[in-house]
């Protein structure tokens, strides 16, 4: 854990968009979450941090940071260098309503349609090392918000990929792996034509080839 934890801190002071503050902050929040064994929150980061509070906890991770980078750069250090890319969504259950994004999604442990969160991971398995390394996770907008911005869902998980492609592209990805879901023609033909990645999944048994 510590060696990983020193790559991931060196990776960290090189992101030139943090401010000192900010990198100090990242990477002691970084072996908080490996240490804390329990649920962690924002309570629970501060009770076990000598250096933040509760309040500056909330403060720091409203800022935005690039973890996709963080992430790749990891990747690129610790990998073969021999990817798949692959994308899937993940259900979280939610009880409350005032969290951004809650709404009804499918999940696909209890077979059916669960109110809660909703993440698209992205992530990229070596094929040499037979791992996966985490890229991104893109939280999934309600249905208000989609409707609003006149989107749908297979237009927002391919909009994910489409949005790391750059990333993807320096990691020498050729083909994207996605469950039978996504055998969809206008998710595969955005993917085909708007990035360099081929996909592989399984079609239904009474598909239009």
């Amino acid at each position: 854990m510590i060696d990983h934890f020193a790559a991931i801190s060196a990776i960290i002071t090189q992101v030139g968009q943090l401010h000192k503050p900010s990198r100090q902050f990242l990477t002691h929040a970084l072996y908080l979450f490996m240490s804390i064994t329990s649920r962690i929150n924002f309570l629970q980061l501060a009770r076990y941090s000598r250096c933040y509070g509760e309040q500056a906890c909330r403060n720091q991770f409203e800022k935005w940071v690039d973890f996709a980078r963080i992430n790749t750069e990891y990747i690129r250090q610790n990998g073969s260098g021999h990817y798949l890319a692959c994308f899937d969504p993940t259900y979280l259950r939610k009880a409350g309503k005032a969290t951004p994004g809650t709404g009804k999604y499918w999940s696909s442990v209890a077979q059916q349609v669960g109110w809660g969160l909703e993440l698209g991971l992205l992530a990229v398995v070596d094929i040499y090392h037979h791992t996966a390394f985490h890229v991104d996770a893109v939280l999934t907008p309600s249905a208000c918000e989609r409707r609003d911005k006149e989107l749908d869902l297979i237009d927002h998980y391919a909009q994910c990929i489409i949005y790391s492609k750059d990333l993807l592209t320096s990691l020498l990805c050729q083909y994207l792996v996605v469950d039978a879901y996504f055998a969809k023609r206008e998710f595969i033909d955005r993917i085909i034509q708007q990035t360099n990645l081929s996909v592989i999944t399984r079609l239904r048994k009474d598909a239009n080839c």
